[in-house]
């Protein structure tokens, strides 16, 4: 006698209908349930949101950094401006000096060598030529 036994066919029938069971059972409750999408749009929205407002925050604190800096850099300006003028005013102060120095040194030099020339016409000095020394004769 022989026994009668189940083969399965190639493929394996038996799992592909276990399979099958599975699937459909398991599918057929899915299918009916929709995914509230509210609730992942609304995290989203305030993640954003987040971000934005961190975004802002950083570029806020990084234009108060530039408003202290730009302001210190004016201060500044305007000292290194009021020395520049005090600077200015020193330097044409000093060439008006040495205008007026260079100018009596002029009458000076002018004087002395009326005087040197009035000595030599009265003969009570002489120059001598080769090393422009000046000798009293006088007195």
């Amino acid at each position: 006698m022989k026994r009668c036994s189940f083969k399965p066919l190639k493929g394996g029938l038996i799992r592909s209908i276990v399979y099958m069971t599975i699937v459909s059972f398991s599918s057929s409750h899915a299918a009916c349930v929709k995914a509230p999408c509210d609730d992942l749009i609304k995290l989203q929205k305030m993640l954003t949101l987040k971000a934005i407002d961190l975004a802002f925050e950083q570029l806020n604190s990084g234009l108060d950094d530039l408003d202290t800096a730009y302001a210190d850099y004016k201060e500044s300006l305007i000292e290194q401006n009021k020395k520049l003028e005090r600077l200015k005013t020193i330097r044409a102060y000093n060439s008006e000096s040495l205008k007026d120095i260079a100018f009596l040194l002029n009458q000076n030099n002018y004087l002395d060598s009326n005087f040197i020339d009035a000595l030599m016409q009265q003969g009570e000095i002489e120059m001598l030529e080769s090393d422009d020394k000046i000798i009293n004769k006088g007195k």
